[in-house]
């Protein structure tokens, strides 16, 4: 299994088609619309490394799309700071 969080860059105006594209993909978890210099966030879960690079190639080659870049995840941390207390404990 592979994860990743994809920053995508698009070309303005945003298209709607970008967005029901990303839904479309089965190994996307979940979509972000941000402001500044990446337009998206996705996380990606992947059930091989080849899968992985696939999807990344679609999300690459849509319409509007100028660059992708995808950090992935070694290990998940889940981590609440109210609830959990001092992050030091997860480095």
């Amino acid at each position: 299994m592979l994860s990743a969080i994809v920053l995508i860059n698009c070309h303005f105006p945003f298209e709607k088609e970008i967005l029901e594209k990303l839904q479309s993909l089965t190994e996307i978890r979940n979509i972000y619309r941000t402001q500044g210099i990446y337009d998206l966030i996705v996380k990606i879960t992947s059930p091989s490394e080849e899968k992985f690079k696939g999807t990344m190639t679609e999300i690459g080659n849509l319409h509007r799309v100028n660059s992708t870049v995808a950090l992935i995840i070694k290990k998940e941390v889940l981590y609440n700071s109210v609830t959990e207390g001092d992050p030091s404990k997860f480095a």
